[in-house]
């Protein structure tokens, strides 16, 4: 199945994790301490593949997301809220499933601004989680069937973090597929 992005990086991620046949979540959130600062960094409006966002404050490290119409008069779904996180100098965006109040976690995306004040993000390399799982290198389980499989972590944070230290980014998340949200204020930001 294709991950359609929608409009910013963390909605994408949402979407993305959402639409995916397989989908990784957290029991907890991802990251050790809330992330005020970078919440407060990416206040604003963003542009993404297929849309506009704006992101604001929530208070201790969260953000309120809405997706913006494409065009005036159009109504916009809700807005959803983003926790975000680091352990150290690594940042994560979580998210519970806003239209599912039994969600089983947070789905979850690592990601970074780059030298152009762009928002890059990779999800979970669902291949590399579902196996650390069979090998009992992290605590979880896999559900669903062959069409439709959620691996649920269950590991704390601490085993998460020793997981994701003992290897490479490119094998923990698709960096072959990054989802970018540009500041739309930079020179390179597609029009």
């Amino acid at each position: 199945m294709s991950r359609s992005p929608i409009a910013t990086l963390l909605l994408v991620l949402a979407v993305t994790a959402l639409s995916a046949c397989t989908t990784v979540v957290s029991e907890q959130p991802l990251g050790t301490q809330a992330d005020p600062d970078g919440a407060k960094a990416l206040i604003g409006e963003w542009k993404a593949e297929k849309g506009r966002a704006r992101f604001s404050d929530a208070g201790d490290g969260r953000l309120t997301v809405q997706v913006l119409p494409k065009k005036e008069g159009l109504s916009a779904p809700p807005p959803f809220t983003v926790e975000l996180r680091h352990s150290g100098d690594i940042r994560y965006a979580n998210l519970r499933d806003p239209d599912d109040a039994d969600a089983l976690g947070y789905l979850f995306i690592r990601y970074k601004t780059n030298e152009n004040g762009h928002i890059v993000g990779w999800i979970p390399d669902t291949k590399v989680f579902r196996q650390a799982i069979a090998d009992g290198k992290l605590a979880g389980e896999i559900l669903g069937n062959r069409i439709s499989r959620t691996i649920l972590i269950t590991s704390g944070q601490a085993d998460i973090d020793a997981f994701l230290a003992g290897i490479a980014d490119e094998d923990a998340w698709e960096t072959n597929h990054p989802v970018v949200v540009w500041n739309p204020d930079a020179p390179d930001t597609p029009k």
